[in-house]
């Protein structure tokens, strides 16, 4: 998929997957955005393939994120538990890639045969400050 910064936010003009590995591909493809382009904000659900084919909440409450594959690794939902959180806050915040790195290897921890990646990295807390 490609990526570019409207209104210093990251955002995609490009057709979603329709599988769970080109949603976790596009997933993949985003954070290497995110890291070279350096948006203010990555776009949340309005830029993540796994949102769009997996979350559900019809009230926009980050509540459900039915069989998402992040969700089945770590139990909870919207993405709490792995780098994500920390690597928003890490585009406004700090001008290290740290916690985008993390995020980057988490995602790529979750294509077939990968999920060696994931040892020896602690599950993130959900702390949103």
């Amino acid at each position: 998929m490609k990526f570019y910064v409207k209104n210093d936010v990251l955002t995609t003009d490009d057709k979603w997957p329709t599988t769970v590995l080109g949603a976790k591909i596009a997933s993949i493809q985003k954070w290497f955005n995110v890291r070279k382009l350096k948006p203010l904000s990555p776009g949340g659900r309005d830029t993540c393939a796994l949102c769009k084919m997996f979350y559900t909440s019809p009230l926009n409450s980050y509540t459900e994120c039915t069989d998402c594959p992040i969700l089945k690794i770590t139990g909870k939902s919207t993405c709490n538990g792995t780098p994500h959180y920390k690597a928003c806050r890490q585009l406004t915040r700090d001008p290290g890639t740290y916690y985008i790195d993390r995020e980057i290897r988490f995602l790529i921890s979750l294509l077939p045969g990968l999920g060696w990646l994931r040892r020896g990295m602690k599950q993130e807390d959900d702390n949103y400050a």
